[in-house]
This record gives structure tokens, C-alpha cells and sequence, in this order.
């Protein structure tokens, strides 16, 4: 559930993000640079929601070097794949560069197409464009949640150019033959506030509270796999499974959840009375910890909590946003900076 960190509310993730992001390399303000970010020619998105997609996306551009923009259309182009080239085409001429992604939305014609630049093209191929479009977005848009959609959307491609060492690959500029983009990308049908109907059986079993963290653990990666996404599972706490009611879980999510979990093996697992904390080494800042409750039937996720005092920043590394909760015992051989990300105190 490490989406829930960044993006389950504009409280949540933006004020925390501000905090620990780096100044942009310009002075101008998110208003003035929007254009340069994000046109929402239709006019779906509120504000503040275009001013979260600008500042995000400017602050990925001044540290990873990698332009994103999304552009919502107000007229359905005659052909989405041609319009998309020729406006990423102008993006490039702009920005002097290959490195960047396009999200083109067509609410009238059904569409979102995402555009690859050159440099990119090897590392975000046609088939994970068309899997973060298909098992990503569209979930999002279906719900109406386009700015959501992608942010979400975004994480991923963040995550994928770090990589499991966590350090940004050195991509060579070639923007080769003047042109920045060779068509790589995917284009794939949706209707935003309409869910489509599910072809999937039913599979969301009730999965019930352990018997051990350890336990409790192992039946979560059960759920990744099965894209199980019911909220009322009994391995959720009461005040998680309310939370998560409202929430959008998605394909992609999970798999990406369940490819950090296996990659990992807990550093320690500590319990107090009836809560426990299951956390990895220090040093691996993109896992997050688990914080869980034991009831009358076992031990259960407490995502609620998870999402109040957890943040995740545009690398993927976790920080608490508050450290006044219940679970601060699981980190007595830590110390805190001030912007909450952890530190051993060996090293000190």
C-alpha cells in the first residue's frame, strides 16, 4: 500500500513533499511555469491540483533531469499518436531534449496516450507504457481521479529509472536526427467517471488476521499476487478497512508493491503489548515499514496509520511526517532528522 503514502490526500503528501524536495532551479512560481508542465485545455482539473502536478513534475525535472508533462485535450485530435509526436516534438525543440514523457488525455475521444522520448525508449518500453496506461491510470480515471491517475502514474516511471539500486541511471542525450521522440509509447481506451465492468473472477477471499507479524506478512504477498483488492479483508484493521473504502487500488500497485516486498527481507520485527513494527535496514530508504495491531482473531495491517506519519519524496524514500504515534518504539536505535527521514544512531 505504499501509493497510500503519497496520494491518499492533498493533506497527507503535498505539505510534507514541500518540505524535503529541493528549490526548483528557477525562481518563477508553479502559476507562471505551469505551461511548461501541464495544459489542461478541458479544464477538469481544480487549482490546487494543477499546481501539485506542475510543482511535482518541475522537481523531477530539476533532479532526475526528466521532463514530464500532461496535456488534457478540450477537441479530440484526428489521430492521438500523430498529435501526440508532433507535441512532443515541440517539447523537445523547447527543452533542448530527449528526455521526457508525454501524457496526452482525450476525455471526448477515450484515450490516453503516453509518448516516450528517444533516450528514454529503452528503459520505458511500448509494453510498461501500455501496462502503467492500462493497470495504472485507467483504474483512476474511471473514478474520476485524472490528477491522481498521474501522480500515481508518474511514481512508477520514477521507480522504474531508479532501479533496485536506487541511483539514477546515466542516460546519454542523443536526440538523434533533431528529433526527440520515435513514436515509443502506448495509447489506450478509457472513459474517465465510467468503471468498466471487471472481466476478472471474484477472488477476494476473506485473507483473516494471523497468528505472527511474520505470518501476517506472508498473507499481504498473498494478496499482491491474487490482485486481491477487497478493503474488508480480516488482515486489515477495522479503521484500515474503513479507510481503504474509498481508496483506488490498482494492478500495477500491487505488483510493484509485491516486487519491493520480495526484494527485501526485514531487518527486524518488534513487538510491544499488541502492536508490532516490521522494519528493513536503514540504509534501504525505499522500504518502507509495516505497522500492524493484534485483535481477538490475530494480527492485522494498520494501514490508517501507516498513511497519517508515513511520506514517501520523489526518489521513493520514506520519512515520517509526525513521530507522536503509537508506534515509535520500533525505532529506539534511530534517530530522526528534521525533515523525518531515519538515520542509525551507530553511525553517529
Amino acid at each position: 500500500m505504499r501509493l497510500i503514502y503519497q496520494y491518499c490526500s492533498q493533506a497527507f503528501f503535498w505539505l510534507p513533499l514541500l518540505v524535503v524536495m529541493l528549490v526548483a532551479v528557477t525562481m518563477i512560481s508553479c502559476s507562471d511555469d505551469e505551461p511548461v508542465f501541464l495544459q489542461d485545455q478541458a479544464g477538469m482539473l481544480s487549482a490546487q491540483q494543477k499546481e501539485q502536478i506542475t510543482d511535482y513534475h518541475q522537481r523531477l525535472l530539476a533532479e532526475l533531469g526528466i521532463h514530464f508533462k500532461l496535456i488534457i485535450t478540450a477537441v479530440s485530435p484526428h489521430d492521438i499518436n500523430r498529435t501526440a509526436a508532433e507535441l512532443f516534438e515541440d517539447l523537445g525543440v523547447q527543452t533542448g531534449s530527449a528526455r521526457g514523457l508525454l501524457y496526452l488525455v482525450d476525455p471526448n475521444g477515450e484515450k490516453v496516450r503516453i509518448e516516450v522520448g528517444y533516450d528514454l525508449e529503452s528503459l520505458f518500453t511500448d509494453a510498461f507504457t501500455g501496462y502503467i496506461e492500462e493497470k495504472q491510470m485507467v483504474p483512476f480515471f474511471e473514478t474520476g481521479r485524472v490528477a491522481t491517475g498521474v501522480l500515481a502514474a508518474t511514481e512508477l516511471f520514477v521507480s522504474r529509472l531508479l532501479g533496485t539500486d536506487e541511483s539514477v541511471p546515466v542516460l546519454e542525450v542523443s536526440g538523434r536526427q533533431n528529433y526527440y521522440s520515435g513514436g515509443g509509447g502506448a495509447v489506450t481506451a478509457v472513459e474517465i467517471g465510467i468503471k468498466r465492468a471487471s472481466d476478472k473472477k471474484d477472488t477476494d477471499v476473506d485473507v483473516r488476521a494471523q497468528a505472527s507479524p511474520e505470518e501476517a506478512l506472508a498473507a499481504y504477498v498473498s494478496v499482491l499476487k491474487a490482485h486481491i483488492k477487497n478493503p474488508q479483508l480480516g488482515l486489515y484493521t477495522p479503521e484500515t478497512r474503513i479507510f481503504l473504502a474509498d481508496w483506488v487500488v490498482t494492478d500495477a500497485q500491487q505488483d510493484n508493491e509485491l516486487r519491493d516486498i520480495e526484494k527485501g527481507v526485514p531487518e527486524k520485527i518488534i513487538i510491544e503489548g499488541e502492536r508490532a513494527v516490521i522494519r528493513y535496514s536503514v540504509k534501504e530508504r525505499t522500504r518502507a515499514p509495516f505497522f500492524l495491531q493484534k485483535g481477538a482473531a490475530g494480527w492485522m495491517f494498520d494501514f490508517k496509520t501507516m498513511a497519517e506519519v508515513i511520506r514517501m519524496n520523489h526518489k521513493n524514500k520514506w520519512h515520517f511526517c509526525q513521530r507522536d504515534h503509537h508506534y515509535m518504539f520500533g525505532f529506539n536505535d534511530w534517530y530522526f532528522d528534521k525533515n523525518g527521514f531515519p538515520h542509525s544512531r551507530v553511525n553517529r
